[in-house]
């Protein structure tokens, strides 16, 4: 039994595909844009320990 099938592609893929991966540069040029300086500092925490520890799966 097989069941018919088209795939449609997201229309935000193409956008994604054309930015392309998330880097430390792009992500700390969007901290210091933002406003509000408790956010910014837990903005900081959050990403020194994610580049620090990797992802949840390397623990």
């Amino acid at each position: 039994m097989s069941a018919d099938f088209d795939y449609t592609q997201h229309p935000r893929a193409a956008e994604r595909a054309a930015q392309g991966p998330p880097t430390v540069r792009s992500v700390l040029s969007k901290l210091r844009a933002d406003s509000g300086r408790v956010n910014g500092i837990n903005q900081k925490i959050g990403l020194g320990i994610t580049k620090s520890v990797g992802t949840i799966n390397t623990l």
